[in-house]
């Protein structure tokens, strides 16, 4: 119950915010958050860090990813973002797809 609460609550919300942290680490991750963000079908600003899979995951699906260093490109980005919304409407990103039944079939195939 407590997760529908949450999950119906980012859809109330013009985009979600991912913020990655400027550490070594974060050129290797992927925040498990996103995959909750990628399912609530609103627009994602990624402020991410020398990670090109998490750029291009952003990408691919209509969200916009920024380098998390970059204070001029994410205040651009947030200026487009505005812009969407004064003309009629937030981002249209792509449905996820990233699914349990997905994952799980995939884990199955390899035995």
């Amino acid at each position: 119950e407590w997760y529908q609460t949450v999950a119906s609550l980012f859809t109330q919300y013009d985009f979600l915010l991912l913020i990655q942290g400027i550490h070594d680490i974060s050129t290797e991750t992927i925040p498990s958050k996103l995959y909750e963000y990628l399912h609530s079908g609103c627009p994602v600003l990624g402020l991410t860090y020398r990670n090109p899979e998490l750029d291009a995951m952003l990408t691919g699906l209509g969200h916009v990813p920024v380098p998390a260093d970059d204070a001029p490109g994410i205040a651009e980005a947030l200026n487009r973002l505005l812009r969407d919304l004064q003309a009629g409407g937030r981002r249209k990103p792509e449905p996820s797809p990233f699914t349990v039944k997905k994952a799980v079939r995939q884990l199955l195939a390899l035995q």
